[in-house]
Protein backbone atom coordinates (compact mmCIF):
# COMPACT_ATOMS: atom_id res chain seq x y z
CA UNK A 1 0.00 0.00 0.00
CA UNK A 2 3.00 2.29 0.83
CA UNK A 3 4.44 1.49 -2.22
CA UNK A 4 1.62 2.43 -4.42
CA UNK A 5 0.83 5.44 -2.76
CA UNK A 6 4.79 6.39 -3.41
CA UNK A 7 4.30 5.41 -6.81
CA UNK A 8 1.15 7.83 -7.42
CA UNK A 9 2.93 10.76 -5.79
CA UNK A 10 5.75 10.70 -7.84
CA UNK A 11 3.81 10.22 -10.73
CA UNK A 12 1.52 13.31 -9.84
CA UNK A 13 4.05 15.26 -9.30
CA UNK A 14 6.47 14.39 -12.50
CA UNK A 15 2.75 15.17 -14.55
CA UNK A 16 2.09 18.87 -12.80
CA UNK A 17 5.94 19.18 -13.68
CA UNK A 18 5.03 18.30 -16.97
CA UNK A 19 1.96 20.40 -17.11
CA UNK A 20 3.68 23.40 -15.80
CA UNK A 21 6.26 23.25 -18.37
CA UNK A 22 3.43 22.94 -20.84
CA UNK A 23 1.91 26.83 -19.53
CA UNK A 24 5.01 28.35 -19.67
CA UNK A 25 6.26 31.10 -22.76
CA UNK A 26 6.98 29.01 -25.86
CA UNK A 27 10.88 30.51 -26.00
CA UNK A 28 12.09 28.61 -23.10
CA UNK A 29 15.27 26.24 -22.73
CA UNK A 30 13.22 23.24 -23.07
CA UNK A 31 11.62 23.47 -26.08
CA UNK A 32 10.32 19.85 -25.67
CA UNK A 33 8.85 20.71 -22.13
CA UNK A 34 10.41 17.37 -20.74
CA UNK A 35 10.17 17.35 -17.01
CA UNK A 36 13.52 16.55 -14.78
CA UNK A 37 11.63 13.36 -13.86
CA UNK A 38 11.28 12.45 -17.87
CA UNK A 39 14.98 12.02 -19.06
CA UNK A 40 15.99 11.56 -22.51
CA UNK A 41 12.75 12.80 -23.64
CA UNK A 42 14.78 15.35 -26.27
CA UNK A 43 16.49 12.27 -27.68
CA UNK A 44 19.90 13.87 -27.06
CA UNK A 45 22.75 12.05 -26.83
CA UNK A 46 23.70 13.93 -23.33
CA UNK A 47 20.60 12.93 -21.75
CA UNK A 48 19.74 16.71 -21.55
CA UNK A 49 16.33 18.60 -22.75
CA UNK A 50 18.64 20.87 -25.49
CA UNK A 51 18.09 20.43 -28.67
CA UNK A 52 19.69 22.11 -31.55
CA UNK A 53 18.70 25.41 -32.61
CA UNK A 54 15.10 25.17 -34.46
CA UNK A 55 12.90 27.58 -36.57
CA UNK A 56 10.28 28.75 -34.24
CA UNK A 57 6.91 28.17 -35.02
CA UNK A 58 4.66 31.44 -33.30
CA UNK A 59 1.57 30.05 -31.92
CA UNK A 60 -2.01 31.04 -32.80
CA UNK A 61 -1.87 33.68 -30.35
CA UNK A 62 1.04 35.11 -32.05
CA UNK A 63 -0.08 34.78 -35.49
CA UNK A 64 -3.25 36.57 -34.40
CA UNK A 65 -1.53 39.36 -32.78
CA UNK A 66 0.50 39.76 -35.59
CA UNK A 67 -1.79 39.90 -38.15
CA UNK A 68 -3.64 42.56 -36.00
CA UNK A 69 -0.35 44.94 -36.02
CA UNK A 70 -0.24 44.72 -39.52
CA UNK A 71 -4.04 44.80 -40.28
CA UNK A 72 -5.54 48.23 -41.37
CA UNK A 73 -6.95 49.73 -38.36
CA UNK A 74 -10.48 50.92 -38.38
CA UNK A 75 -10.75 54.54 -38.97
CA UNK A 76 -10.99 55.34 -34.84
CA UNK A 77 -10.76 53.14 -32.18
CA UNK A 78 -14.06 54.53 -30.56
CA UNK A 79 -16.19 54.37 -34.02
CA UNK A 80 -19.38 55.82 -32.70
CA UNK A 81 -21.49 57.61 -35.08
CA UNK A 82 -24.23 57.61 -32.59
CA UNK A 83 -22.62 60.10 -30.35
CA UNK A 84 -20.99 61.89 -33.23
CA UNK A 85 -24.65 62.95 -34.39
CA UNK A 86 -25.24 63.71 -30.69
CA UNK A 87 -22.32 66.03 -30.65
CA UNK A 88 -23.04 67.74 -33.95
CA UNK A 89 -26.59 68.34 -32.58
CA UNK A 90 -25.91 69.35 -29.54
CA UNK A 91 -23.15 72.14 -31.79
CA UNK A 92 -26.38 73.33 -34.28
CA UNK A 93 -28.44 73.64 -31.20
CA UNK A 94 -25.92 75.85 -29.75
CA UNK A 95 -25.13 77.56 -33.46
CA UNK A 96 -29.19 78.44 -33.34
CA UNK A 97 -29.56 80.00 -30.18
CA UNK A 98 -25.97 81.97 -30.54
CA UNK A 99 -26.27 85.43 -30.02
CA UNK A 100 -23.40 86.67 -32.47
CA UNK A 101 -22.61 85.37 -36.00
CA UNK A 102 -19.30 84.74 -34.95
CA UNK A 103 -19.75 82.02 -32.73
CA UNK A 104 -23.08 80.95 -34.93
CA UNK A 105 -20.30 79.95 -37.09
CA UNK A 106 -18.35 78.70 -35.21
CA UNK A 107 -20.44 76.03 -33.72
CA UNK A 108 -22.24 75.44 -37.68
CA UNK A 109 -18.20 74.27 -38.62
CA UNK A 110 -18.06 72.47 -35.37
CA UNK A 111 -21.21 70.48 -36.92
CA UNK A 112 -19.50 70.15 -40.14
CA UNK A 113 -16.38 68.62 -38.75
CA UNK A 114 -18.52 65.88 -36.69
CA UNK A 115 -20.44 64.79 -39.55
CA UNK A 116 -17.66 64.59 -41.96
CA UNK A 117 -14.73 63.72 -39.94
CA UNK A 118 -10.79 64.67 -40.21
CA UNK A 119 -10.59 63.43 -43.95
CA UNK A 120 -13.74 64.35 -45.02
CA UNK A 121 -15.15 67.23 -47.84
CA UNK A 122 -15.54 70.40 -46.00
CA UNK A 123 -13.99 69.89 -42.87
CA UNK A 124 -11.97 72.60 -41.36
CA UNK A 125 -8.52 72.04 -39.20
CA UNK A 126 -8.63 75.66 -38.30
CA UNK A 127 -12.05 74.95 -35.88
CA UNK A 128 -12.23 72.57 -33.01
CA UNK A 129 -13.57 69.26 -33.46
CA UNK A 130 -16.08 68.43 -30.77
CA UNK A 131 -16.28 64.84 -32.48
CA UNK A 132 -12.33 64.07 -32.20
CA UNK A 133 -11.63 60.62 -31.21
CA UNK A 134 -15.12 59.99 -31.32
CA UNK A 135 -14.96 58.26 -34.83
CA UNK A 136 -13.84 59.15 -38.70
CA UNK A 137 -17.07 61.51 -39.04
CA UNK A 138 -20.76 60.59 -38.71
CA UNK A 139 -20.93 59.95 -41.88
CA UNK A 140 -18.68 57.64 -42.99
CA UNK A 141 -19.42 55.55 -39.87
CA UNK A 142 -22.14 55.12 -40.21
CA UNK A 143 -23.59 52.53 -42.62
CA UNK A 144 -27.62 52.60 -42.29
CA UNK A 145 -28.30 54.38 -45.94
CA UNK A 146 -31.36 56.13 -44.57
CA UNK A 147 -29.23 57.79 -41.46
CA UNK A 148 -26.41 58.53 -44.10
CA UNK A 149 -29.19 60.28 -46.30
CA UNK A 150 -30.41 62.45 -42.85
CA UNK A 151 -26.93 62.97 -42.11
CA UNK A 152 -26.34 64.55 -45.66
CA UNK A 153 -28.98 66.53 -45.45
CA UNK A 154 -28.06 68.20 -42.24
CA UNK A 155 -24.63 68.87 -43.58
CA UNK A 156 -26.19 70.44 -46.48
CA UNK A 157 -27.68 73.00 -43.58
CA UNK A 158 -25.18 73.44 -41.28
CA UNK A 159 -23.21 74.80 -45.33
CA UNK A 160 -26.11 77.00 -45.87
CA UNK A 161 -25.60 78.48 -42.50
CA UNK A 162 -22.13 78.74 -43.05
CA UNK A 163 -22.59 80.47 -46.89
CA UNK A 164 -24.77 83.11 -45.57
CA UNK A 165 -24.30 86.65 -44.27
CA UNK A 166 -27.48 86.89 -42.07
CA UNK A 167 -27.99 86.21 -38.57
CA UNK A 168 -31.60 84.90 -38.53
CA UNK A 169 -30.86 83.00 -41.58
CA UNK A 170 -28.07 80.78 -39.94
CA UNK A 171 -29.84 80.32 -36.92
CA UNK A 172 -32.77 79.01 -39.08
CA UNK A 173 -30.19 76.57 -41.06
CA UNK A 174 -28.70 75.44 -37.58
CA UNK A 175 -32.11 74.61 -36.26
CA UNK A 176 -33.16 72.94 -39.17
CA UNK A 177 -29.81 70.75 -38.35
CA UNK A 178 -30.47 70.33 -35.52
CA UNK A 179 -33.87 68.80 -36.33
CA UNK A 180 -32.64 66.32 -38.56
CA UNK A 181 -29.76 65.34 -36.05
CA UNK A 182 -32.53 64.47 -33.27
CA UNK A 183 -32.36 60.66 -32.89
CA UNK A 184 -36.32 60.71 -32.78
CA UNK A 185 -35.38 62.27 -36.81
CA UNK A 186 -32.96 59.32 -37.68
Amino acid sequence: MKLLTLVSIFALTAASGAFAQSQAPMHNENPNNCSDALRNCSGSPDGSNATAPRAVTPTTRQTQTDAAKTAPAPAMAGTDPTTETATAAQHAGLAAKSTDMTMTKMHLHHVVNCLVGPMGKGFDASMANPCKDQGAGAISDTSNRHQKHTLRQALAQANAGLKTTHMKTAQKDAAAAQTLLTPKMM
